[in-house]
């Protein structure tokens, strides 16, 4: 065999190489485009089917004109002195670009705030007792549990450090409902 002729051989490979990755290339494009077709059309249907709940929703709370009455909100800590776990949370637990509470305020840790379970209206006052130290709190934001599960309040950062070092993280206090 020749040098031009193994030039020639070597050419024709690579260019076959070329067109399988280029027929493979297309392929996988497809089936892409097939899977994004298929994934819209299911969201335009989800969103058709909610659309219809919504507005038959909306045409069934303009026949009901009587008025909403909130429900009550059950105590879960007697007015009476009780104990509970309180932490703290300052800016790291931010999860909104303002730092908003849930009652609308912007979020400042230097003040006497408290985020409280949502068994109390925000705007409930208590008073958290730890040691000989008190301090008394406003709640102006929502705790959901999740990572302290059993725990009751979790006060701003300068609450919290009125009653132990930030350090401790987590205190068993005596907390009263005012």
């Amino acid at each position: 065999m020749t040098k031009q002729s193994e030039t020639t051989v070597l050419y024709c490979l690579i260019f076959i190489v070329q067109l399988a990755l280029l027929i493979g290339l297309y392929l996988t494009y497809n089936r892409v485009k097939v899977q994004y077709q298929k994934t819209s059309e299911h969201n335009q249907s989800v969103i058709r089917d909610k659309s219809a709940e919504i507005d038959r929703l909306n045409a069934q709370l303009r026949k009901d004109d009587a008025p909403l009455t909130p429900k009550p909100v059950p105590s879960t800590l007697p007015r009476q002195k009780s104990t509970a776990l309180v932490s703290w949370y300052g800016w790291e637990s931010c999860t909104n670009p303002r730092c908003l509470t849930a009652s609308g305020e912007v979020f400042d840790p230097n003040k006497d705030t408290a985020a409280c379970l949502e068994s109390y209206p925000l705007g409930t006052r208590f008073m958290v007792a730890y040691g000989s130290a008190s301090v008394w709190v406003l709640c102006n934001d929502r705790f959901y549990g999740g990572y302290g599960a059993d725990r009751f309040l979790d006060l701003s950062r300068l609450a919290f450090s009125k009653l132990a070092p930030l350090s401790r993280g987590v205190i068993r206090a005596t907390v009263t409902k005012i």
